[in-house]
């Protein structure tokens, strides 16, 4: 029964703030002037540029980790491959 109570007291303040945003207040709507203020607001523009800088720091941390997995893979390969060679070297024999 509390599942029921919260949806149904979700719904009833969510038709309240959205009637109470159709208000006009000097030739334009609360939602308007809610939505104008929030896209000019400095903290969006701010977060763009912080999550900018996460995805630029990401990407250059996997290219630096690929290549590193991928220097230290050749490496082994080169040393296994030396020591298959050098095993034949010596059945050979």
């Amino acid at each position: 029964m509390g599942e029921l109570s919260f949806v149904v007291k979700s719904f009833v303040f969510s038709a309240l703030l959205i009637s109470a945003l159709q208000f006009r207040v000097g030739g334009s709507t609360l939602e308007a002037t809610s939505e104008a203020w929030i896209r000019e607001a400095p903290l969006p523009r701010l977060l763009q540029e912080v999550a900018k800088g996460a995805v630029q720091l990401s990407k250059e941390v996997w290219t630096t980790v690929r290549g590193q997995f991928e220097e230290a893979s050749d490496q082994v390969s080169d040393e296994a491959a030396s020591r298959l060679k050098g095993r034949r070297e010596e059945s050979r024999r």
